[in-house]
């Protein structure tokens, strides 16, 4: 039985040209392909005075900005005073600019690995102007139709900005500490996988997705995992901000599991392409031990974690995750005592 695939190849031009890329004839080229290239000219402008108007002509009109970079900075500042004397990004971040490292494709989803760059000159969400540089993690997934980007989420690192630029999140005078919501529908790995499995594909990226997939289920059918060590080598844990604050004492209680004992990850989107796989899902769980140290409140939790892994062929060589340390950590109850002691 064949188990391949044809990938759609339509006729662009139209899409080529809004993305500034000028051809003498229109060209066939994969959905995929013209995706990534609409997302790329996104990114390119992202930081540029042009970006409104680019934006304006690569989304469609009925676009749905799912989460923001800064979701629980700017939920944070919402109605209080701290939006009173916050400024918008660019005068906050004016030198800011995105170094892309990965954009990969899967059917109508985009996936961008990035870290943004800059100086923090203007109030960013409350905070004051340090002056000091800035050099985070940040991801996006975009969702497209008909060349025109439909949904897009974003995460940069929160508390890696707060951290280096040496200020905690300001109180609300009226006390509020609630974390950014949360709204992309999820599936266990159970039934994320039962859906892969049910439509198998001959391709190596659908068998590094199944592995990826199993990773984060229950129940996987034998022979899809490799054994622990073969996982790839890790660059960056989930969470690592929360991981990286503990205490000499509090990092005995690492993994997460032990606070956690009811964890489930659930998948709210998965992607391969060549020797790339993107998974997002949410760690929900509710928080009946102690995580490093912070007491446990019996708060429930669920909170984003996205992961680019890379394979050499078929072997699983690299790992990388990137997990919402803030918000997590104003669903747990916790202070910004964490990070900052002294303040």
């Amino acid at each position: 039985m064949n188990l391949g695939i044809k990938v759609k190849r339509v006729i662009l031009p139209a899409i080529l040209m809004c993305c500034g890329f000028q051809l003498a004839n229109a060209q066939a080229i994969s959905e995929q392909d013209a995706n990534k290239l609409v997302v790329t000219r996104y990114m390119d402008t992202l930081s540029t005075p042009e970006h409104e108007s680019v934006a304006a002509e690569l989304m469609s009109t009925d676009h749905q900005r799912i989460r923001s970079e800064f979701h629980n900075m700017r939920h944070h500042a919402l109605g209080s005073e701290l939006m009173d004397t916050a400024e918008p990004l660019r005068i906050a971040v004016p030198d800011r600019y995105e170094d892309v490292d990965i954009v990969m494709a899967d059917g109508n989803m985009v996936a961008v690995r990035y870290r943004i760059k800059g100086t923090h000159k203007g109030n960013l969400y409350g905070i004051p102007a340090t002056g000091e540089k800035i050099d985070i993690d940040s991801a996006a997934i975009f969702w497209l139709a008909d060349g025109k980007i439909t949904k897009s989420w974003f995460m940069a690192d929160e508390v890696g900005l707060l951290r280096q630029i040496g200020k905690p999140l300001p109180s609300r005078k009226d006390g509020q500490w609630e974390a950014g919501p949360i709204v992309l529908p999820v599936m266990t790995g159970d039934e994320h996988l039962a859906g892969l499995l049910a439509n198998p594909v001959d391709s190596q990226a659908y068998h590094n997705k199944l592995m990826i997939n199993a990773y984060k289920a229950k129940n996987p059918p034998a022979g899809l995992l490799p054994p622990v060590e073969e996982y790839g080598e890790g660059q960056r844990r989930g969470f690592t901000n929360i991981t990286d604050g503990a205490t000499p004492e509090a990092a005995a209680q690492y993994p997460f599991r032990g606070a956690f004992p009811d964890r489930v990850d659930k998948i709210a989107g998965m992607m391969a392409e060549d020797k790339w796989v993107m998974i997002l899902f949410r760690l929900t769980a509710t928080n009946t031990q102690s995580l490093f140290g912070i007491p446990a409140a019996g708060n429930k939790v669920s909170a984003y974690e996205i992961g680019f892994m890379e394979f050499d062929g078929a072997d699983w060589a690299y790992r990388w995750f990137f997990g919402d340390d803030l918000g997590m950590m104003m669903q747990l109850g916790g202070s910004m005592d964490y990070w900052f002691p002294d303040q």
